[in-house]
């Protein structure tokens, strides 16, 4: 069942993306307890039209409900919500999904471009709890990184478990292994140590579907479980 949730903040994140913040009134706070990972299906009149997508969840613990949406070339909600402001109001189904860690304490991270919306939550939630977490992220350049200060904000409270790799395909960067996209050279066993114990056992996430089988092949070379996740259920939504 939808919800009419207002927003709470329309936070740029990049030129082509924003991070929606919703107020949940009490009455509703039980439907909306979420876990790190999953979605909400967003719903608005557009152009005339009934319009429903889904976007991944980038709360951090603790913190309002908030979701990444992505301007998408050709798309219909995604332009939309780039022109949302705070007071106004979307129809917001529950969170869904089970793109969700189970309490692994060694995790490593894979994703590019809005691929990073739901990986945000889930590397924020792992930390706050203990675990060490390797998060490799792929881009165009510096300034196409969503959730960048929030990342940032992680690596310096978390310097001993947190480790970031940002890996640019059009913007030269001073270590060779960190230019172009991201290969099954760049997540070997180098990169896939998780955290800075160097440890070699932990689970693999990926995000988006399209690095799962080349990931899953590297990663488990470097002795990482073959619990890998990928996250077809959702693509970024249009």
């Amino acid at each position: 069942m939808f919800h009419e949730l207002t927003i709470r903040d329309v936070r740029p994140e990049t030129a082509g993306a924003v991070a929606i913040t919703f107020d949940v009134p009490d009455a509703a706070a039980a439907d909306f307890a979420w876990q790190p990972g999953q979605y909400l299906t967003l719903r608005d009149t557009v152009d005339g039209q009934d319009v429903r997508r889904s976007y991944s969840i980038a709360s951090l613990p603790g913190k309002p409900l908030t979701v990444g949406v992505k301007r998408l070339e050709g798309g219909v909600f995604s332009p939309h919500c780039q022109g949302l402001k705070p007071g106004d109001s979307l129809q917001v189904m529950p969170p869904e999904g089970r793109f969700t860690p189970r309490g692994e304490d060694r995790l490593v991270l894979i994703a590019s471009g809005s691929g990073i919306t739901p990986i945000v939550s889930i590397a924020a939630d792992a930390l706050a709890r203990g675990a060490e977490v390797t998060l490799i992220y792929g881009n165009r350049s510096h300034d196409t990184i969503m959730f960048r200060d929030t990342l940032d904000g992680l690596k310096d409270r978390y310097l001993d478990r947190f480790t970031l790799i940002h890996i640019l395909s059009r913007e030269t960067q001073d270590v060779a292994l960190l230019n172009g996209r991201i290969t099954g050279d760049k997540i070997g066993p180098g990169p896939c140590r998780c955290g800075r114990s160097g440890r070699r056992r932990g689970h693999l996430f990926v995000r988006p579907w399209r690095h799962d089988r080349r990931c899953c092949r590297h990663a488990g070379g470097a002795g990482h479980r073959a619990r890998a996740v990928a996250y077809r259920a959702l693509l970024s939504g249009r």
